[in-house]
């Protein structure tokens, strides 16, 4: 005579509801619902008749940190005038909703060279990159993994490779949690073009102490060209 429970579906996803009929042998019978997932068991209601809709609260996401859903048991406890009569039970899996992900909260870069201009600098600079990441609801972050100019990087802090590029080039920073969710953020890197200084048309000759070419004189003129990357007009020079 204890009523046994069905479902309106066998599996739901936290934050939605599950119909849950008590076919009860005598209007007589009142019904208290619990939840047990795990070792835990928490109260749906009490004091019950022949339905109860309920919607499962997405704070059971705790009690999921690894995985991404569990099989748990709904219980039906059945009551004839304040006495326990017994129970019955029916499984229902819980599924942690697609939007549950985890968090980057910052990115910070800080350039580690000795570089000056108060910009990234090509063949010059590299780069402090630090990032704050967490789970939701109980999970844990178990991978950072950084991509830049082709370069992977492992970890939450690091330092990058002499940056050899110029122009913009996305770093792209992925999370993943204990559910094996993944969050990704793209950030922009822009690094000013540099390189050494280039002397050209470099040439020695013979001249007098007026700098006139002579092929006798007893002087040396020595004239060039040369080219260094402006960065910004930042960028100064001694000959």
């Amino acid at each position: 005579r204890v009523t046994t429970p069905t479902l309106s579906v066998s599996s739901v996803e936290m934050g939605q509801s599950v119909m849950i009929k008590m076919e009860r042998a005598t209007s007589k019978f009142t019904h208290k619902l619990k939840f047990k997932l795990g070792k835990r068991e928490i109260d749906i209601a009490d004091n019950l008749g022949v339905s109860y809709t309920w919607q499962v609260p997405l704070s059971l996401a705790n009690y999921i940190p690894n995985a991404t859903s569990q099989k748990g048991v709904v219980v039906c406890e059945t009551y004839l005038a304040g006495d326990f009569v017994g129970s019955k039970s029916v499984y229902l899996t819980l599924s942690v909703p697609k939007n549950i992900t985890p968090t980057i909260s910052s990115i910070k870069q800080k350039d580690v060279s000795s570089v000056t201009f108060g910009a990234y600098i090509q063949n010059q600079s590299k780069l402090q990159i630090d990032i704050v990441a967490s789970g939701a609801y109980n999970s844990e972050i178990i991978d950072i993994t950084t991509t830049l100019n082709g370069v992977v990087y492992k970890g939450n802090s690091f330092i990058t490779n002499i940056l050899d590029f110029n122009n913009a080039k996305d770093m792209k920073v992925v999370v993943t949690d204990t559910r094996g969710r993944k969050t990704t953020e793209v950030i922009s890197i822009e690094v000013i073009a540099w390189y050494k200084p280039k002397i050209s048309d470099f040439r020695a000759e013979r001249c007098d102490s007026k700098g006139n070419i002579q092929e006798d004189g007893e002087s040396l003129k020595i004239t060039y060209s040369f080219d260094i990357a402006t960065v910004l007009n930042k960028n100064n020079k001694r000959v």
